[in-house]
């Protein structure tokens, strides 16, 4: 499966980064949580059958208002 997503240059950089944990300093608006879910997704396409991603907020409203608006 091909899924064609566009990054910004800033994105792309993150998501080639090969280490386990990233931290990214940007202000609001920027693109993180997208990027978030997009890495998410494509981590849940190549996953074995009994494994599992989660997608972690505060709250279960505010882990579906940030990842409902990100797609």
């Amino acid at each position: 499966m091909e899924i064609n997503w566009s990054l910004l240059p800033w994105q792309l950089e993150v998501w080639q980064d090969k280490h386990r944990f990233k931290v990214i300093a940007a202000g609001r608006r920027c693109g993180k949580s997208n990027l978030a879910i997009k890495m998410l997704l494509a981590r849940a396409l190549v996953a074995p059958e009994d494994s599992a991603e989660v997608y972690v907020a505060p709250t279960l409203g505010q882990a579906k208002q940030i990842a409902g608006a990100a797609l």
